[in-house]
């Protein structure tokens, strides 16, 4: 999973705008100074070597399920079973990661002190910090593409 993942949405399109303005010394969307340190961070989040690809991309899945948002880069069939909730259907690590990501848009407050124990011993420490602040991320994300998605009347 890289930063252009969550870039593709209204939200990482009106970042990489020019600024109002047009200046001509910009001209690759991929240089203004918010879009840059925005992917930087994304970039070191996603990076981590202790949470593996998949189960980022697994939970990102399933906080766009639930903003409503559509699912990509996942199969059919793991997109059903993200969306009955079927963790049986997913390894260890993913159901871990899962479980947290389920309660992060709208019931982070209810993610105790044993589950984030179990994630750390998991993933260690290194990897529970990432993993924790990726799927505030991903949130962060969805609520940013719903934000900046505009509808044609």
């Amino acid at each position: 999973m890289r930063s252009t993942d969550l870039m593709s949405g209204p939200f990482g399109l009106l970042l990489a705008q020019q600024p109002k303005g047009g200046s001509s010394a910009v001209s690759d969307p991929n240089t203004t100074d918010l879009n840059k340190k925005y992917r930087a961070l994304l970039d070191a989040i996603l990076g981590s070597e202790s949470v593996p690809q998949r189960v980022l991309l697994l939970c990102y899945q399933r906080i766009r399920q639930i903003h409503g948002l559509a699912v990509q880069n996942i199969s059919v069939k793991e997109a059903d079973a993200l969306n009955r909730q079927a963790m049986s259907e997913f390894e260890t690590g993913e159901q871990l990661a899962l479980a947290a990501a389920e309660k992060i848009p709208y019931q982070h407050h209810e993610l105790d002190d044993d589950e984030v124990e179990r994630i750390k011993a998991h993933f260690g420490s290194d990897g529970s910090v990432s993993l924790l602040t990726a799927l505030a991320f991903f949130d962060v994300s969805c609520r940013l593409d719903l934000t900046f998605t505009t509808t044609e009347t």
